[in-house]
């Protein structure tokens, strides 16, 4: 009779103690989740209405998956273009952090043979910064700034500044973690010779790939 009232006074114990630590786990779990950086796989789930006719004839250089290309429309390029479900339609020009849907792109040649590619963990199509600012890659010449501490490449172009102020975010810069960083340079071209204005660590929120 004893043990049966000692079990009886342990089990209520315990189920008494239960909602303390439960409220303590979500508060502590509510508050890392503001600061998780986001990470995303992007695949188009709506198929445009508008169409376009052109060709693929690579790999995507901006994003480093063997399902995303770059494709040519006239003498314009698109990159990236995404494989959908049909084997002679992409989608070009969507947009998951402006929620567009882009265009479908008509293939009037078959898609060539993908690469077998290995991405960096930190490689990343496009990234959302903490205050909001959208910074994508540069599909062609990346800009090159000298300075006293060496040579900075520019990787991801971000939103521009007042006073011809440009953004963006160096080359090599970014951090893994629970929370992304990288270093965002703001600076000011002047003919060749380029100022530069600050460069800060900045937290990002959203990882497209």
């Amino acid at each position: 009779m004893l043990v049966k009232k000692y079990l009886i006074f342990c089990t209520v114990l315990l189920v008494s103690s239960l909602p303390v630590f439960a409220d303590q786990t979500l508060k502590i779990s509510d508050k890392d989740r503001a600061w998780v950086t986001k990470l995303s796989i992007f695949r188009p789930e709506v198929m445009p209405r508008e169409k376009k006719f052109g060709f693929c004839w690579v790999n995507s250089n901006v994003v480093s998956r063997s399902d995303v290309w770059r494709c040519m429309v006239g003498n314009n390029i698109f990159d990236p273009c995404f494989t959908t479900e049909y084997p002679d339609k992409v989608i070009c020009e969507a947009d998951p952090s402006k929620n567009t849907q882009g265009f479908l792109l008509h293939l009037t040649k078959p898609l060539p043979k993908s690469l077998k590619l290995q991405p960096a963990a930190t490689n990343a199509w496009m990234v959302e910064l903490e205050d909001g600012d959208v910074c994508r890659p540069y599909t062609g010449t990346m800009p090159i700034i000298h300075d006293k501490k060496g040579i900075m490449t520019v990787k991801y172009g971000c939103k521009n500044g007042a006073n011809g102020e440009a953004n963006g975010l160096l080359d090599g810069s970014v951090v893994l973690g629970k929370v992304w960083r990288a270093k965002k340079i703001t600076y000011v071209s002047f003919g060749n010779e380029i100022k530069i204005v600050k460069i800060q660590s900045v937290k990002i929120k959203n990882v497209w790939r």
